[in-house]
């Protein structure tokens, strides 16, 4: 990686400038995007042309960021997905992580899916799909066209017409970026942008970014249902599974601190005292957001989510705490 570009500030100028730190701001984005095109499909004023040059550029300057940040949560799920990010950079040129980068890592301002995803191009469809191909091991958009998605309310209702038409999707899709590209670095005088074809592009594009955000979610597992009891239920199996983890480790924790309590591993009664009154800040916090939400449905969905969070936070302090002790037992 040149040093000539600081690619840590520039993706903590990027989560400053969004007001958002994962893919999900992509949807109060794409709101913002259909409110100006219902506008557009009831205007009839003949001054709409300059308008109709910012679509191209907004939903595609959306479908990068999601696009970024979807590769980021990919990468940082962990392997296969991580070694194969590794063999795909290191396709791009000579990959050098510097004492920059190092240090970055080590304090945990960027993740090493924070760095791939930014360097990684999306200019254009075919970079999304070799990037989503490689990262994930399978040839995304036939997947994306074979899928089944009944489990999601949204999509299901026009799964069939996508699937039926995928090309004509595709070609939206395609239409769209080289729209972007034209209008971004030319003046572009001469190009005819017809309302109701860009209209439909964009509406086919909207509905790949949503097929696109599935599909990702159902391959990696992190996939939640999108009805109240269903995204409820979700929330309390991924705190489950967080719980499990913690438990067996806290097992072997506790057997460092058995073997012999010294600076390093801490004393075991007051470690076991420490962790009982950690279980309490858990809850307390946890309940404190779920509060806000008493008596209504998403309350649960709250509190699990906090429970999750809370546990995974403790979980990654823990290992860093013993790392040298639990290599040493384990």
């Amino acid at each position: 990686m040149s040093k000539n570009r600081d690619i840590i500030e520039e993706i903590e100028s990027k989560k400053i400038r969004s007001g958002y730190s994962s893919k999900y701001g992509y949807s109060s984005r794409i709101d913002q995007i259909d409110t100006f095109v219902e506008k557009l499909e009831k205007s009839i004023s003949e001054e709409d042309g300059e308008l109709l040059r910012y679509l191209p550029l907004a939903i595609v300057a959306t479908a990068e960021t999601f696009f970024r940040y979807s590769y980021q949560e990919i990468i940082d799920k962990g392997e296969p997905y991580f070694s194969n990010a590794v063999h795909y950079m290191k396709e791009q040129g000579n990959v050098k992580f510097d004492i920059e980068y190092l240090i970055a890592l080590q304090g945990k301002k960027v993740s090493v899916g924070e760095i791939f995803s930014h360097l990684f191009k999306v200019n254009n469809l075919n970079d999304v799909n070799t990037t989503l191909s490689r990262i994930l091991g399978i040839k995304f958009l036939d997947s994306l066209k074979k899928i089944n998605y009944s489990d999601s309310i949204v999509l299901r209702i026009n799964s069939r017409k996508f699937k039926l038409h995928f090309s004509k999707y595709i070609e939206s899709v395609q239409r769209i970026f080289e729209y972007r590209h034209i209008l971004a670095h030319e003046y572009a005088f001469n190009l005819s942008l017809n309302r109701t074809q860009l209209i439909q592009d964009y509406k086919n594009f909207r509905f790949f970014l949503s097929a696109s955000d599935y599909f990702i979610e159902k391959k990696i597992g992190t996939y939640a249902p999108e009805y109240q009891q269903g995204m409820n239920r979700y929330a309390r199996n991924k705190y489950k599974k967080s719980q499990a983890e913690l438990n067996k480790l806290m097992k072997q924790v506790r057997r460092i601190i058995s073997v012999s309590e010294t600076i390093l591993v801490g004393n075991k009664r007051l470690f076991n005292k420490s962790f009982k009154d950690w279980e309490r800040f858990r809850e307390n916090y946890s309940n404190s957001f779920a509060e806000l939400f008493k008596g209504g449905t998403m309350a649960p969905l709250i509190y699990w989510s906090c429970m999750d969070r809370q546990t995974k936070y403790f979980i990654d302090n823990l290992r860093d705490e013993y790392s040298i002790e639990l290599k040493k037992l384990f």
